[in-house]
């Protein structure tokens, strides 16, 4: 379910947002830049080059944007690494969508059907993320409130066994607040 900005679905929102201090936020960017160019055997002057730009851009404004190269990396760094997934194996086949244009909700909406419709690959499934914009200072952006688009409504009765998917159980109610 996609929100629009609301002082309860915001406030829901910034309690998950990872809050990183200006120092934390260097230090990360830093150490991305230099695995970016380590893992794909460029050049340090040229790594250099683009840590003093990201440096400078944070001094600035708080923050710096990715070059496409650096996001589909980062996307698919994100996917090696995370333990708990199975499809991992696959992380250099990701496709990763540039979406950071997108911030209208009926604009979202209609890249997630396509989204939807790409993944399915006339019956051989590909795997696709497609990165929307991030959050910047206290923004609070168009936002998905499930982990995936298409899941399974969970319903807890009191007393009564769980119907659906427990894990969307609190997803499923925040859409009829």
């Amino acid at each position: 379910m996609i929100k629009a900005d609301s002082k309860v679905r915001s406030s829901t929102l910034r309690r998950r947002l990872r809050q990183l201090s200006p120092a934390e936020i260097r230090e990360e960017a830093i150490v991305f830049i230099e695995q970016f160019y380590r893992e794909n055997n460029l050049s340090s002057q040229a790594a250099e080059n683009r840590t003093k730009e990201v440096l400078r851009d944070l001094k600035k404004h708080g923050f710096y944007t990715h070059t496409f190269a650096e996001l589909e990396f980062g996307s698919r760094v994100a996917w090696r690494n995370h333990s708990r997934c199975i499809g991992r194996l696959l992380w250099r086949s990701l496709k990763v969508i540039d979406c950071r244009e997108f911030t209208q909700i009926n604009g979202i909406t209609d890249h997630l059907v396509d989204h939807i419709d790409k993944a399915q690959g006339n019956g051989k499934i590909q795997s696709i993320i497609s990165i929307f914009s991030p959050v910047i200072g206290n923004q609070t952006p168009a936002f998905i409130e499930s982990r995936q688009l298409i899941q399974y409504a969970g319903y807890a009765g009191s007393g009564k066994p769980t119907i659906g998917d427990p894990i969307t159980i609190e997803s499923t109610e925040l859409q009829y607040l």
